[in-house]
């Protein structure tokens, strides 16, 4: 009997160890899990975090490289509209101030009888037509970006008889204005080729007192006029 009682008692607290040895492997293994999951997360909060600040970064160099790239397409834009109202100023003085005038003058013989309407047009080429064609792609660039023209005081109306019909573009971005300005780019093959018989006529009529005498005086005349203006 005894023996008996021993025996199951011996069961039971077999029995109980089994059961704590499988509750503290339960407690382990949850503490073990709960271990893994909290780096899981710990992990995927830091990658989440790297990879934001590096979209940040990224996002942040690319609107960098944009305004940048705006900025210099800014400064590019600017001194083109600079560089075209200066040029289109030179020819317009080119134009009204010396090659009509002079025109004028020597189809009346008034500077000379060695300075002929036809010595004007080889020293002058077709100045007209490329001041033309510059005025009307200036107003399409202004008129395209726009920004304001160049006023009557800097460039003169030329809407008179002689001067060019004024045309007004349809253009709408500033690649269709220089596809404009393609056509008519030709007109610069003849003045470029007539350059070493203008050079030698104006050289044969600068020996002429009174046209050398005329263009002194224009010189002098609108260096103090643009100096003071």
């Amino acid at each position: 009997m005894k023996q008996a009682n021993r025996l199951a008692r011996q069961r039971t607290l077999a029995a109980a160890a089994t059961q704590i040895q499988c509750a503290w492997r339960g407690v382990q293994c949850r503490r073990h899990l709960s271990l893994r999951s909290r780096a899981t997360i710990t992990f995927q909060r830091y990658a989440r975090g790297y990879l934001a600040r590096k979209a940040s970064a990224r996002r942040r160099a690319e609107g960098e490289r944009r305004a940048y790239d705006a900025e210099q397409r800014a400064r590019v834009i600017e001194e083109l509209l600079e560089t075209e109202a200066s040029y289109v100023r030179n020819l317009d003085v080119l134009v009204r101030v010396y090659w009509r005038p002079l025109r004028s003058l020597a189809s009346v013989k008034a500077i000379g009888s060695q300075i002929t309407v036809e010595s004007i047009a080889t020293i002058f080429g077709n100045v007209d037509i490329l001041h033309e064609k510059h005025s009307e792609w200036y107003d399409q660039l202004a008129k395209c970006l726009g920004v304001a023209q160049c006023d009557s005081d800097a460039i003169p109306a030329t809407n008179d008889a002689e001067g060019p019909q004024a045309k007004r573009g349809s253009c709408s971005t500033l690649g269709e204005v220089f596809l404009e300005m393609l056509p008519w780019l030709d007109e610069y093959v003849p003045f470029c080729v007539n350059y070493p018989l203008s050079k030698a006529e104006l050289d044969r009529c600068l020996k002429v007192p009174s046209f050398e005498s005329y263009l002194s005086v224009r010189a002098i005349f609108f260096f103090f006029l643009f100096l003071y203006l």
